[in-house]
């Protein structure tokens, strides 16, 4: 009868199972006919845990994390940046590198090594900043967002930012409390350029990156996410408002419409009812998709003359 095996859900050492009874003849001939999987040298997985782990990236990460600390068994890692995004499931502008990014607690200095897959740093990490997800150590969602804005740039923090903001992993109070810990961190200022500019109201990575594309181009910031009202009982959300102006600003497409709270109105979901209902409030509407946001220039093109015609419409019934 073949004892078991460490784990059936994580990766295990191949010390661990020979200290069970296997042998490597055994262990080699398991990942041979695909029972176990090889992730690094001496580190083996159950073959359906790693099935199981490839359903979600975030699992999947954390899965080849576990598997590296196996690997390194004298230091403590902890998953720092594009990896903890991964693993926060939090997107980045631009696709994360396919290196795991790692990193060892040291107080006196930071610095990296980069290697076999993997970016180790060194570097401080308080307590507070670092918790348990998937099974592995991973910075807070705030640290995480901070690192990557110093680390990846403004752009890549603020989308990571705003989604975390979207899925209520941070607070704007947690994330300025978690920025004073990093006073003299590296690219801090870059970090605390990000706090200022993003949204906690943003709801996906094309809205973020919308804003991205107004600073940019130096358009005046609209609100974001707000109710429009018609006769006080059909509630239109839309992506950005420029209030004084009256001007309505759509970047993804998705109408959302509610009357007093209840299910949503499916007569209302036609693109031209809703711009109807819209305009006869006297508020004008620009729309933009993801090649548009994606192209500041194409951007600029798209919104300064719905600015300057939204202007000149409030000047002539001002």
């Amino acid at each position: 009868m073949r004892p078991p095996y460490p784990s059936l859900s994580s990766p295990f050492t191949i010390a661990a199972a020979l200290a069970l009874g296997h042998t490597r003849d055994e262990l080699r001939q398991a990942v041979r006919v695909g029972r176990l999987v090889s992730l690094r040298r001496g580190v083996l997985v159950a073959a359906e845990a790693r099935r199981v782990a490839e359903q979600h990236d975030t699992t999947l990460h954390a899965q080849d994390i576990a598997a590296l600390a196996l690997a390194m068994p004298r230091r403590s890692l902890v998953a720092v940046g594009a990896s903890a995004t991964r693993i926060h499931g939090l997107p980045l502008r631009r696709s994360p590198p396919d290196e795991l990014a790692v990193c060892v607690n040291d107080r006196r200095r930071t610095c990296g090594t980069h290697r076999d897959g993997y970016y180790l740093r060194v570097a401080r990490l308080p307590e507070h900043h670092v918790e348990t997800r998937h099974g592995v150590l991973v910075t807070t969602p705030a640290r995480t967002v901070l690192d990557v804005a110093a680390h990846h740039g403004f752009d890549n923090g603020v989308v990571a930012t705003d989604a975390a903001y979207h899925a209520r992993l941070i607070t704007p109070s947690l994330l300025r409390l978690t920025a004073e810990d990093l006073e003299n961190r590296p690219g801090i200022e870059t970090a605390r350029e990000c706090l200022a500019f993003a949204d906690p109201a943003a709801e996906s990575v094309l809205e973020s990156i919308s804003r991205l594309a107004m600073r940019e181009i130096g358009i005046p910031m609209p609100e974001t996410q707000v109710v429009l009202y018609d006769d006080g009982c059909i509630e239109i959300r839309v992506d950005f408002f420029w209030r004084r102006l009256r001007l309505v600003g759509e970047a993804d497409g998705l109408k959302k419409y509610t009357l007093n709270g209840r299910q949503p109105l499916d007569a209302l979901r036609d693109e031209r009812e809703r711009e109807r209902i819209l305009r006869d409030q006297d508020f004008d509407i620009v729309r933009w998709d993801w090649r548009i946001a994606n192209n500041p220039r194409l951007l600029a093109a798209r919104l300064k003359p719905a600015l300057a015609r939204a202007e000149a419409r409030i000047g002539r019934t001002g």
